[in-house]
């Protein structure tokens, strides 16, 4: 694509044209020197500005690709855990001394029980509260 621009400025590295379309340009020097304010023919050499643009484009879409579907595979991992039921669903924490944490599966069965100091130790086992029913208003019995 040809078209024409004005010399603005001269100098050491390049000339810098005003072209028809209003954008600044920077062009190699030419062998027949023009001067400042001459109209010069320009070579539009960003004719593959566009095609770098869409490569990166392209990179762009495939990281944004990629993202979403990591994204994607986790979220579906983590549901699949809520919806199958597997591990407990809920942990519930009692910090009166005796402490004890009690994680509770999705039905409301005690799945696991951690007894956090000597008290709770003595107190109880992870034995008799594995297993009892939490929710609905039944409780664990301490």
């Amino acid at each position: 694509m040809m078209m024409h621009g004005i010399v603005m400025k001269i100098t050491e590295q390049c000339i810098v044209v005003l072209c028809e379309d209003g954008k600044f340009r920077n062009i190699p020097h030419l062998p027949d020197m023009p001067k400042l304010g001459d109209r010069i023919p320009v070579v539009a050499a960003v004719e593959d500005l566009p095609e770098r643009k869409r490569h990166s484009s392209r990179r762009f879409r495939y990281a944004w690709w990629i993202a979403a579907s990591i994204l994607l595979l986790i979220g579906s991992v983590f549901l699949w855990k809520v919806f199958t039921g597997s591990g407990p669903s809920t942990l519930v924490a009692i910090d009166i001394n005796p402490s004890i944490e009690l994680y509770v599966e999705q039905g409301g069965r005690v799945d696991r029980v951690k007894l956090l100091n000597d008290d709770a130790k003595k107190l109880i086992s992870e034995r008799e509260l594995k297993g009892q029913d939490f929710l609905r208003g039944r409780s664990c019995h301490f």
